[in-house]
């Protein structure tokens, strides 16, 4: 009797303890931020390894444009170029200025969330039948190759598009909208994007939130949007020549964390890039990404390196579209993996998220996986499971 009393009471302390656990299952993501979208087999393999099942992706930016007095889009997303994208889910993303929500009127705001509308439409809609014909272009060209009856294979042709377009539809469920909004602005980017729920009510609204309108509610609002995008990185200014690293650090990030849980379900961004910050007479003059400090290392002729991450050019050169002069400086800025681990850590035991939140990195770039290792990342996703 006693050996059945212990063993109850074993088990059902077991289950407590069990539900007292925090662990969540959740989503591998990742960002991808580029002009073109043409995910490489290389990149498609790599997601694969990792288990990533969702996307984040850019579409355009709008800002302010001071001669038309009023929001444009720029840097429009480029055609799909292939037709593999594998089992990925995908959040279209638009990048919204400040100073569009600044400067625009009530009006404005409503035209401008109709336009987003529009467009955003416009632009999925073309991916999802360049996704379907890419789908189907093997088939077609084999049946024109085997003197196949024409109506038949068009016929076959259009309803494997059709469904192969559903297919793809099928994956966007939410659109995400990007902005570093303020406490002068925040009425008017509330404004916008319940507007923008009026007009795409078959796409759940969601919006980036700085660590800064995370920790400050009060200050900075809350967005009327079903879920929140945390940006875990950038927690300092890159302008400033004595910070370390401006694209985050432990002791930064638990700078914002707060007891009170934040009222909208979060989902979590981390870095995964590196930039050099240039300097001219230790003023900003401005941000070059993707630099591999050992090329910098090698390269004695161009440069000169005067601390651990830290360059000083020897000629005068032009890169991407910045001059540089002799004398200027670079300051390269990068995680390690156990910097990020530790990050990571961090966030899972300070920061509520529950079994849906996505985990992504940014951004999708072969050579940044390359530089961390699959295995690296792998449980870097995995510590958000424990």
């Amino acid at each position: 009797m006693f050996q059945k009393f212990f063993l109850i009471t074993s088990i059902i302390l077991l289950l407590a303890f069990s539900s007292c656990t925090k662990k969540t299952d959740t989503v591998n993501s990742f960002c991808y931020w580029k002009t073109d979208f043409s995910i490489s087999a290389q990149e498609l393999k790599k997601m694969d390894e990792l288990n990533v099942n969702h996307i984040y992706l850019r579409l355009f930016d709008v800002d302010w444009n001071s001669f038309e007095k009023e929001a444009l889009p720029v840097g429009t997303i480029n055609k799909w170029w292939n037709g593999e994208i594998g089992n990925q889910e995908i959040t279209p993303c638009i990048y919204i200025t400040n100073t569009v929500i600044k400067n625009s009127s009530k009006k404005q705001l409503d035209s401008l969330a109709l336009k987003i509308k529009k467009r955003t439409t416009s632009i999925l809609s073309s991916f999802s039948e360049s996704y379907a014909r890419n789908k189907v272009w093997e088939l077609e060209t084999s049946g024109y190759q085997c003197n196949c009856d024409r109506d038949s294979l068009h016929h076959i042709v259009d309803s494997l598009a059709s469904i192969e377009q559903k297919h793809f539809d099928n994956k966007i469920k939410d659109l995400l909208i990007d902005c570093d909004w303020t406490k002068e602005t925040r009425d008017n980017y509330f404004y916008f994007l319940s507007r923008l729920k009026r007009h795409l009510p078959s796409y759940q609204i969601n919006a980036t939130i700085r660590l800064w309108q995370y920790k400050n509610k009060k200050i900075a609002g809350i967005p009327p949007i079903e879920r929140g995008l945390l940006m875990c990185y950038n927690t300092n200014n890159p302008a400033d020549y004595s910070t370390n690293n401006s694209i985050a650090s432990l002791e930064q990030i638990e700078q914002y964390y707060t007891t009170k849980p934040y009222p909208i379900k979060l989902d979590i961004a981390l870095p995964l890039f590196n930039w050099g910050v240039i300097y001219h007479n230790k003023q900003f003059k401005g941000l070059l990404s993707g630099v591999n400090p050992n090329e910098l290392i090698a390269d004695t002729l161009n440069y000169k390196q005067t601390k651990e991450n830290m360059f000083t050019y020897r000629t005068d050169m032009v890169v991407g579209d910045q001059y540089i002069r002799n004398g200027d400086e670079i300051k390269i800025e990068h995680l390690s993996a156990g910097e990020l681990e530790a990050i990571i850590r961090s966030i899972h035991n300070n920061i509520e998220i529950d079994n849906k939140a996505r985990i992504t990195f940014f951004s999708l770039d072969t050579t940044e996986i390359n530089n961390y290792g699959i295995d690296k990342i792998k449980n870097m996703y995995q510590l958000f499971h424990n």
